[in-house]
Parts: C-alpha cells; sequence; structure tokens
C-alpha cells in the first residue's frame, strides 16, 4: 500500500499487525478503566488510548514557543507555562507560571521564575503624623494584576532629630498597614526599618499596595523607600 500525501488526504486508515483497531468515541474523558483505541477529549485535546489505563492523558511536550503576554490563556492544560507581564513593549516585570490542574487552590498558575516588582521612591520626604499617613510622594506602590498569593518586602531609611519609634507599613486598598517595620531612632540619627519576605494569601486581582509611613507624632524624614512584590500563586 502506498503512503498517502498529507497535503492532499483529510483521512486515513489505521491498522495493526492483528487485523484492525476498534476505535470507540467516548466524549470528554472521565475517571475509569480504558482499552486499545478508546478516544476521549481531555483538557481540549483528543487522545486515543494505545493500551489499557486507568490514568489521564498526558500532555506530550511541544516546540511551540513559550507563552507570553499580559493576559494567561483561558483555558490551560496541565503543565502549560507562561511568561506574564505588564507590557509586551517594555515590562516592569516577567513572571513565569506554570499551570497545575492537580492544584486543590484556586490559584492554580505557580510562580517558577522571574524577579519580583522593585518599586522604589528616592525622594526625601518628611512628616510629623501621629498615626498612618502618606507622604507627598505616595508609595511606592503596586497593583496586584491577578489574584492570588503573593510574597512581599520592603524598606525605608528614616531619620528624627529626638529619640522615636517611627514605622513604615505595607497597605492594602488604603487600609492601616497589617504587616508593619520599625526602628528606634536616637537624635539626630539614621535608622533602617525593613521586613523580611512576608506572604499575604487570597488576594484580589487589582488590589493597590503602598507603603504608609508612622512618624509617631514627632517630624520624621524618609527616604530610600523600596517595595518588592512577587507572586506565589495566581488564577
Amino acid at each position: 500500500m502506498s503512503t498517502p500525501n498529507p497535503g492532499t488526504t483529510n483521512w486515513v486508515p489505521l491498522w495493526d499487525l492483528n487485523g484492525g483497531i476498534d476505535l470507540r468515541y467516548l466524549g470528554d474523558w472521565v475517571s475509569g478503566s480504558y482499552r486499545d483505541g478508546d478516544v476521549t477529549i481531555y483538557q481540549g485535546t483528543a487522545y486515543v488510548c494505545v493500551r489499557p489505563t486507568t490514568a489521564a492523558p498526558t500532555p506530550w511536550a511541544t516546540s511551540v514557543a513559550l507563552g507570553y503576554g499580559t493576559t494567561l490563556p483561558a483555558s490551560p492544560y496541565n503543565g502549560q507555562e507562561f511568561v506574564l507581564v505588564d507590557s509586551t513593549t517594555n515590562p516592569s516585570y516577567q513572571w513565569r507560571l506554570r499551570f497545575n490542574a492537580n492544584s486543590t487552590s484556586a490559584y492554580k498558575w505557580e510562580f517558577v521564575g522571574g524577579a519580583p516588582v522593585n518599586g522604589y521612591v528616592g525622594t526625601t520626604e518628611s512628616s510629623a503624623a501621629a498615626g498612618w499617613t502618606d507622604l507627598a510622594t505616595i508609595g511606592p506602590s503596586f497593583t496586584l494584576p491577578r489574584a492570588g498569593d503573593y510574597l512581599f518586602a520592603f524598606e525605608t531609611t528614616m531619620t528624627c532629630s529626638i529619640a522615636n519609634w517611627p514605622h513604615v507599613g505595607l497597605s492594602l486598598s488604603g487600609a492601616a498597614p497589617a504587616i508593619e517595620a520599625l526602628a528606634s531612632n536616637n537624635a539626630a540619627m539614621y535608622q533602617t526599618a525593613s521586613s523580611t519576605w512576608r506572604k499575604i494569601a487570597g488576594l484580589a486581582a487589582s488590589t493597590a499596595v503602598k507603603l504608609m509611613y508612622h512618624p509617631n507624632g514627632a517630624s520624621v524624614t524618609f527616604l530610600y523607600r523600596t517595595l518588592n512584590v512577587q507572586p506565589v500563586r495566581v488564577a
């Protein structure tokens, strides 16, 4: 039998050495037992079973270029990877994410690589507020692009003319910070207040995060303000 031309042939026969394969189209894959010739749809792809199994189909690796864009794929498959950016021409972050269909979390795109967003305000500004406040230059700040779990770290340098306990903290959607760092300022001395990486789970998309400041009622000067944001997993 001659080999058909794939460029002009719409259908080709299937056979094995035993004289034929009994194909059965079963529709969407469901848990159960499958045998040779069973055809099923799994995560948008058709698969044909080639030996008895109860396992779910596994996507084959392809040579398709890694996805890159400002929106994650609408119908991802298990193991798919994608680079999420805020701009395809001049991105401020590039987060490589992998889709885990087996995750019990609502946030199945898991972070596997990339640098955190780094927000920085170098302007030196002062405040004598008794409670939490914004400075004249608000932030640094960042709006979360996707719902999910995120890591945050922040830092500022501050000075005060008297002994004081000024604070810096992370505000979510304008609320008073729940995560904060503080420094004990001796008279006319610079001190740095910094946080370790802290995880906040279950944040909504478009949540605005920013640093806020608590001068504790004395005039405090803040400078070298930094905010780092990195996803753990997102929807």
